[in-house]
């Protein structure tokens, strides 16, 4: 799995301050999507077991309480979602009381079998639909996106 940025220190993705990884790829593409630039899966830097002891270390700051975040591209695609499961897997056996957030283009109904949202509090679902942009939803780019809250 590739992936393009981690930010250590997110007050945008997510309640309160986060960790947010942005992986790399997307098959969905949608219309005017603001992360155009990172749907190719190929773009960014590998992940590795070094990366991963990055996030734990951001995560493991004892100034501030910090959640997780998972964006892209799309962490749900075929070549993203066994690492992305290992990850969330990981994180939520460190941290069995951070937040874990996770974005998808894919339509959580049918996908909800998956064995990731075992792992995950918070779920942002749906395509961006650009006509349907609105300023109002938070964390949501379009008014169609669902915040399905999974685990507490």
């Amino acid at each position: 799995m590739r992936y393009a940025d981690i930010k250590k220190n997110d007050i945008n993705n997510g309640e309160g301050l986060v960790v947010s990884l942005w992986v790399t790829g997307c098959p969905i593409k949608c219309p005017n999507c603001h992360n155009e630039s990172i749907w190719d899966r190929n773009t960014g830097k590998e992940f590795t077991s070094d990366t991963m002891l990055d996030i734990i270390k951001a995560l493991e700051d004892p100034r501030v309480d910090k959640g997780f975040s998972i964006l892209g591209g799309e962490p749900l695609a075929d070549w993203n979602y066994e690492t992305v499961l290992e990850i969330v897997k990981s994180v939520r056996g460190l941290f069995p009381h951070k937040k874990i957030w996770l974005w998808t283009g894919y339509n959580y109904d049918n996908i909800k079998n998956l064995e990731i949202f075992k792992y995950l509090d918070v779920v942002i679902d749906g395509m961006y639909i650009d006509s349907l942009k609105d300023p109002n939803t938070w964390w949501r780019g379009s008014s169609n996106q669902r915040k399905i809250c999974l685990n507490g």
